[in-house]
């Protein structure tokens, strides 16, 4: 079954989504934060940080002369792309 489908043998409950618990290291006020600059760069709005959110994020900045490939390395720096958007969406 997919995640987060309902299924008959949990009383039509959603299953839970497993996660790390990163965010118990951090109180509500700050994962808001988290949850806020996540959405202030993620300008496309597909709930994941590629290089045209840090280009344009850099560009809000008054950065409008970073090269592509600086960015590219930038996106191929993190671990796992998809981990903080699937730690931000079990938050809520």
């Amino acid at each position: 079954m997919a995640p987060g489908k309902k299924s008959k043998k949990n009383g039509g409950k959603k299953d839970q989504k497993s996660t790390s618990n990163v965010f118990s290291i951090f109180d509500q006020n700050q994962i808001q934060e988290f949850k806020e600059a996540f959405s202030m760069i993620d300008e496309n709005r597909d709930g994941f940080i590629d290089k045209i959110d840090l280009k344009d994020t850099y560009a809000s900045l008054g950065v409008r002369d970073i090269k592509m490939e600086k960015l590219e390395a930038m996106v191929l720096e993190a671990p796992n792309r998809n981990q903080l958007h699937r730690v931000f969406e079990h938050v809520g």
